[in-house]
């Protein structure tokens, strides 16, 4: 919509007027006109009003006079002529585009990019031909034409540069057993289209083309080593690609490592017991495993069960519950077509009777370290059998060993606290531990455990030798010390589960910790809170775990043998822990303690020296009548 003023002097010198309009498009034009000077008033001028030859008849209000006034009527500009949609051309030519279009007043102005994308325009490319001027990669342009009724753009006009092929990637020679196939690819860039000629021979050797126009050959399949090659074309130039060749090697047997022989109690499994497998032309991940029992009455089949990936592997066999005997296992390992075996004799005895106030710990695995509360240290265990004493050393106990000690040798063994008789003993260093468990030993006629240059370990802190193979008395070791206090659950927080109270444990209850649920309270354990410190309760206050064992988590903190260190997880049987060091480890929480210090995962230290009135112990012993 226009408005035009005019004064009415002026009407009958104007001969012609042009107005931006389409006599096609634009339904009607307003003009003010006014026959007397300056009174103005608006008439509607339709297209209809104007003639053929272009003139336009305007009345006067209120009366049939018109004035006449030419006017032209300009087109919206077009294109007829655009830009090629695509040039080819060599690296560093040039092209010249050149739109032809239609329309008076026309303006261009050539882009970079994409057709609409106005945002890349080309400094003083403002005529109908633009001359990209020298090109390394290719490059997209249009044009936009304009007048003052509106605009085209044309289509987009790209420019590739012309590239032979080359080779991005070769293709691999394989190895491949008899009567097998191999695919071998090449990729390339440059212009496409690509075509793609397969041939089998010597690089160059064109009589014997194979395959089809992809970048892809599968070979048939094979008994004797055949080289190929491939020949990449465009519309610029070709190339070779390298020579390879599919070896067909003949298939050898894969291997397996020696399991050696297992003796286990009835009860008890034999653990992971690793070994490796490989192959030279299978890789070890796809070999397979499978296994057979001599006296599947003893060992069913189902039993034996495989772990581990790639070239090392486990196995893993349970004998059925309560038989006991002899079976000849063999494990097989297969790469679809050869087999190679071990066996191994496993004998399963009956466990001879544990020693009063002591639980045999049966052999096997178990994931040792922190899976919950974020730590990251898990890591599969296996632990040979073991006896562990029911109940914490109580001070009655140490007091009857402890008056035999003193008149055989045993001059700086502590003396000892405990709140009462059937209470734990604690305030004794680790030290005391490793001399109580030699004390006890001889005075019960057993072979100690701890030497010093020879010597059963009587006084001094020179750290000992361990024999154990020993039926002595001993402190175990924090791998031991683990396994026992789970009770045989796996994966769990506590002795017995993932949270607890104080009807389970003497421990400081806190309502920090979740799985705490002992109340909103803190405070130590209301039932043994009573007098001075310390607040033990005697030793079996509280239901026993899994393995019959009471106190594995709070009333005193229990010395083991382990010097503090990083898990070895390289000696994932018996480990025994560092070689030494400054701290020895102590486990499971005491009545001092939270919640958090009595899972069976959380690991302490101290020096071995110390003494605390929450230090207490319990010993072991091995696995032998």
């Amino acid at each position: 919509m226009k408005t035009l003023l005019f004064p009415i002097t002026l009407w009958l010198a104007i001969a012609s007027l042009v107005f931006p309009l389409n006599a096609q498009s634009v339904s009607k034009l307003e003009l003010e006109k006014s026959s007397a000077l300056n009174v103005w008033e608006k008439v509607t001028i339709t297209p209809e009003m104007v003639s053929s030859t272009g003139e336009l008849l305007v009345p006067t209000s209120g009366s049939q006079e018109f004035y006449r006034m030419k006017v032209r009527l300009l087109a919206s500009p077009s294109i007829s002529n655009p830009p090629p949609a695509t040039t080819g051309i060599e690296a560093g030519e040039s092209v010249t585009f050149t739109v032809d279009s239609q329309g008076e007043g026309l303006t261009y102005q050539w882009y970079l990019g994409l057709s609409g994308d106005d945002s890349q325009a080309i400094q003083d490319a403002t005529s109908q031909t633009y001359n990209t001027g020298a090109l390394a990669a290719d490059t997209s342009y249009w044009v936009k034409v304009t007048n003052v009724v509106g605009s085209i753009n044309s289509e987009t006009a790209t420019v590739t540069i012309n590239r032979p092929p080359t080779i991005a990637s070769q293709p691999a020679s394989q190895t491949i057993l008899p009567s097998s196939t191999a695919t071998l690819t090449v990729s390339a860039t440059g212009s496409a289209p690509f075509t793609y000629q397969w041939y089998r021979g010597n690089l160059g050797a064109t009589t014997a083309p194979v395959g089809t126009n992809s970048p892809t050959f599968t070979t048939p399949a094979l008994t004797v080593t055949t080289k190929y090659w491939v020949k990449i074309s465009n519309a610029f130039g070709e190339i070779q690609s390298s020579s390879v060749t599919v070896t067909v090697q003949a298939n050898t047997a894969p291997t397996i490592s020696d399991i050696a022989a297992q003796s286990i109690t009835v009860g008890s499994n034999t653990g992971a017991l690793a070994f490796t497998v490989g192959d030279a032309q299978t890789a070890a991940s796809s070999l397979t495993l499978s296994a057979s029992s001599s006296n599947t009455t003893l060992v069913p089949i189902a039993s034996i069960v495989f772990g581990g990936s790639g070239a090392s592997r486990t196995v893993t066999v349970t004998p059925a519950s309560g038989q006991a005997g002899s079976a000849t296992i063999t494990v097989t390992v297969s790469d679809g077509s050869l087999t190679a075996n071990d066996t191994f004799v496993l004998t399963v005895v009956n466990a001879p009777a544990a020693p009063t106030g002591f639980f045999l710990i049966p052999a096997g695995s178990f994931t040792m370290g922190d899976a919950l509360d974020g730590g990251g240290d898990a890591h599969t265990v296996n632990v040979s059998a073991f006896y562990m004493a029911k109940n914490l050393v109580t001070k009655a106990d140490w007091d009857t060993v402890r008056t035999w000690a003193i008149s055989n040798g045993y001059s700086d063994l502590a003396v000892g606290a405990g709140k009462a008789s059937n209470h734990p003993v604690q305030t004794v260093t680790w030290w005391d531990g490793v001399k109580y468990c030699n004390a006890r030993s001889q005075q019960e006629g057993l072979t100690p455990v701890y030497t010093v240059s020879g010597a059963v370990m009587k006084t001094g802190s020179t750290a000992p030798v361990v024999n154990w193979a020993a039926n002595g008395y001993r402190l175990p070791t924090e791998a031991e010390w683990e396994k026992a206090a789970r009770g045989g659950l796996s994966g769990k927080r506590f002795p017995w589960g993932d949270t607890i109270s104080q009807t389970q444990a003497n421990y400081y209850a806190y309502s920090g910790y979740s799985y705490d649920l002992s109340g909103a309270v803190s405070n130590y354990h209301p039932t043994y809170a009573t007098g001075s410190q310390p607040y033990t309760s005697p030793v079996g206050s509280f239901a026993a775990n899994g393995y019959g064992l009471n106190d594995m988590a709070g009333n005193v903190y229990q010395w083991c043998w382990d010097w503090y260190g990083s898990y070895d997880t390289s000696s994932p049987t018996d480990p025994r822990g560092v070689s030494s060091g400054a701290y020895r480890v102590f486990r499971g929480g005491g009545w001092h303690y939270y919640a958090n210090d009595c899972r069976v995962a959380n690991r302490n230290r101290s020096a071995p020296s110390l003494t605390f009135y929450d230090f207490g112990f319990r010993v072991a012993r091995s696995s032998v009548p």
